[in-house]
C-alpha cells in the first residue's frame, strides 16, 4: 500500500466536477484505491461515495492505493488535466536545474513523480510515452570516451504485467532547451 497527501488546486471556470473526473481515473486501476478527507474514507472508484465528499482550493486529501499497479494509480489520481493536487517535484524536474552525470560509468538514484512536463520541451517525449513528466541530467562525454551505457529501471513497472509507467531514456544535444537536437532515445529496461 502506498499513499500520498495532496492539496487540491482548482482552476477557475472548472467544466466538470472534479470528483467525477478523480472517479474516472481510479476506476481505470485493479488497485483498491481510498481518498481521505477529513474524517472521510471513501472509495474513490464509487461516484456515491466520491459525492459525499466536497473538494475545494486548498482542501488536503490522502490518496490510499493498494495492489499490483498501486504505483501507477497514485500517479494517475493524484494528477488530473483539469485540476491538480499540488506536490513537490524533484530537484531536477526543470531543464535548467539538470543534475550533474559523470564519467562513462556509474549510477543514480532519482524519480520523476510529482515531476511535470516543461514548455519548450522536445515533442519527441509526447510521442513515446502516455507520461507528461520528466526529469534532466546533464552530461558531458570524457575525453578519450567511445561508447557509454545509460540503463533505466523502475520499481514501479512491471514488465511481465504491463502494469505501472515504463520508463524512457531520451539523449539530446545543447544546452538550450527550446532547440534540443536528439540523439537517440529508448524503451527498453531492465526491472
Amino acid at each position: 500500500m502506498i499513499t500520498r497527501t495532496v492539496n487540491v488546486k482548482l482552476p477557475k471556470n472548472l467544466s466538470a466536477s472534479p470528483v467525477a473526473l478523480l472517479v474516472q481515473k481510479a476506476s481505470k486501476f485493479d488497485s483498491i484505491i481510498y481518498i481521505e478527507a477529513g474524517e472521510r474514507k471513501v472509495n474513490a472508484k464509487s461516484i456515491m461515495g466520491m459525492m459525499s465528499i466536497t473538494l475545494d482550493e486548498g482542501d488536503e486529501l490522502m490518496i490510499r492505493c493498494d495492489g499490483e499497479d498501486e504505483g501507477a494509480a497514485l500517479d494517475d489520481c493524484a494528477y488530473i488535466d483539469e485540476f491538480s493536487f499540488t506536490s513537490t517535484p524533484p530537484k531536477n524536474d526543470d531543464f535548467y536545474a539538470a543534475e550533474d552525470l559523470h564519467g562513462t560509468m556509474g549510477a543514480v538514484e532519482g524519480t520523476t513523480r510529482y515531476s511535470m512536463k516543461e514548455t519548450g520541451e522536445p515533442v519527441e517525449y509526447s510521442t513515446w510515452t502516455k507520461a507528461t513528466n520528466s526529469v534532466w541530467y546533464v552530461w558531458t562525454v570524457p575525453a578519450g570516451a567511445s561508447s557509454v551505457k545509460f540503463e533505466v529501471t523502475s520499481k514501479e513497472y512491471n514488465p511481465e504485467t504491463g502494469n505501472g509507467y515504463r520508463p524512457i531514456i531520451g539523449v539530446h544535444k545543447g544546452s538550450n532547451l527550446g532547440a534540443l537536437s536528439q540523439i537517440a532515445y529508448a524503451s527498453d529496461i531492465s526491472s
